[in-house]
């Protein structure tokens, strides 16, 4: 479970049209009516030149600033591409064609140059970088529910965090906290993102593919939809896991997630048309506030059938592990901790728990890096202990420096060669053939979790048939911030 563009028509494309979409298409009899009966006609008198110069000035001028407003309001629209839609909204429906067009235009390009030979220098490079499994850490989690908790914009500085007013301290996030300091935890104090263009869009990637993003623009959007991939919840699907769905509360084409999550493998994506409504009161700048989602959430998990797509409760060894790491070396370290072996899937990241885990975090940024020893960035280098700038290196430092930088950027180029021409489609190997997209559905899901309850009947594996059809969502109890606050919400519907 996780909480956080192909042209085709199947069935559930098919559910989305609605008698009433049909106006949108009159126009087109209605034209060709009125031209065969002569009620309009053909202006067929040349347009002057010059006229012609002016107007097309005069449009380049008007599309130049509408994409300058565009821009303003959603920084690197076009680079990202993480919504269709607000491409359309604010460019028009021609921009958008253009646009999609070039995408498709170098998407396909790299594409069709891929062929079966140039995987055989990819998987030499995964046998020769894949780090041996952990034996104390093997099968530790297999068979548990895998929950990801997915935080947009979370850093480090933020556990353990208290924020004082007037005098008061207050602890800004107490249930990571007992998260990450709990003897049932295994927590990393040294794990990067690994992100560009793509933000949000390539952690995911990164966490369920255990490939990066692009280096220009959004994996999810470009490629996502698209592309054979060997994602978590496929893999999990063949190693015992039943049910795999993503809680989201924003709308479902946002980064191309409805179509890069079935080819991933999910099974249910519940997005915002699933949530309550935000308004002013349950939403704040970001979306919808976190507890509403949460308890909105609890109706659609108890009816997954588990265990599902980790915390321990009978692991009393946890702790807080120092190895240096990136979002690239999440989804082999969980393999592992699983019971399922990596190196047999197209993944470029390393067993954080592995004792051959190299700690060289790449990133995207040209020879840009980090190791325990050294930080390299904007072209400059530091010690990382230290932070201080490192002016004059030694011939030592330098050959150590150049073979970092030599590994960073391998890692780098075989996660591009892989994505880009899209080899798994390709690989045989792993013997989990294909996601088939065709049987998946994010329509009416909760709908489709209660008929396979009914059809498994007493050997169903969700909570709510193990609580005999008794609902859990009473047990969730979390005032929100109006709720705590009354004052401030008082406040806020008087300004208004």
């Amino acid at each position: 479970m996780k909480v956080v563009s192909k042209v085709s028509v199947d069935t559930a494309e098919l559910e989305l049209l609605r008698p009433w979409d049909l106006i949108y298409f009159m126009d087109f009899p209605l034209l060709a009516y009125l031209l065969y009966k002569k009620f309009i006609h053909l202006d067929r008198r040349p347009f002057k030149f010059r006229s012609s110069v002016a107007i097309t000035a005069l449009s380049a001028l008007l599309f130049s600033a509408n994409l300058f407003l565009a821009e303003i309001e959603h920084p690197d629209l076009l680079s990202q591409g993480f919504s269709n839609y607000y491409v359309v909204r604010t460019l028009s429906l021609p921009a958008f064609l253009g646009y999609s067009a070039n995408q498709s235009y170098s998407a396909n390009k790299e594409h069709a140059k891929a062929s079966e030979t140039d995987l055989q220098p990819i998987t030499d490079y995964i046998q020769e970088h894949s780090a041996k499994s952990n034996p104390d850490y093997v099968g530790l989690a297999k068979g548990k529910n895998v929950i990801y908790l997915h935080l947009e914009s979370f850093q480090q500085f933020l556990l353990d965090y208290k924020l004082n007013i007037d005098g008061t301290e207050h602890e800004v996030t107490p249930f990571l906290n007992s998260l990450y300091h709990s003897q049932s935890t295994l927590a990393f104090s040294n794990i990067f993102n690994q992100i560009k263009a793509g933000k949000t869009s390539d952690a995911e990637t990164m966490l369920e593919t255990g490939l990066f993003g692009l280096d220009q623009g959004s994996f999810m959007v470009n490629y996502g939809g698209t592309n054979t991939q060997q994602a978590a919840p496929f893999i999990l699907s063949k190693n015992g896991y039943q049910s795999s769905a993503v809680f989201h509360g924003n709308i479902g084409t946002f980064w191309n997630r409805n179509t890069t999550y079935k080819q991933w493998g999910y099974q249910y994506f519940f997005d915002a048309s699933y949530f309550t409504k935000q308004d002013s009161s349950n939403s704040f700048q970001y979306g919808l506030n976190d507890k509403i989602m949460m308890k909105d959430s609890i109706q659609y998990l108890e009816h997954l059938q588990q265990p599902f797509m980790v915390v321990m409760p009978d692991y009393e060894k946890g702790q807080i592990i120092n190895t240096y790491g990136g979002q690239i070396d999440i989804l082999p370290t969980l393999e592992h901790i699983l019971g399922i072996e990596s190196n047999s899937f197209l993944q470029v990241g390393q067993d954080l728990l592995s004792p051959d885990h190299q700690e060289i975090v790449a990133f995207r940024t040209a020879n840009s890096f980090v190791t325990p020893k050294y930080t390299s960035y904007d072209g400059r280098t530091y010690y990382t202990e230290s932070g201080l700038e490192i002016s004059n290196l030694d011939e030592q430092a330098q050959t150590e420096l150049e073979n970092i930088r030599q590994a960073a950027s391998q890692q780098l180029k075989i996660s591009d060669q892989i994505q880009t021409g899209d080899l798994i489609r390709f690989y045989q190997a792993d013997h989990l053939g294909k996601v088939d997209t065709e049987s998946i559905s994010y329509l009416n899901s909760l709908a489709i979790l209660q008929k396979i309850e009914q059809e498994k009947g007493s050997q169903s594996t969700s909570l709510f048939i193990q609580r005999q059809g008794k609902t859990s969502t009473d047990l969730f109890k979390a005032s929100s911030h109006q709720e705590l606050h009354p004052e401030s919400a008082e406040t806020e519907s008087k300004s208004q």
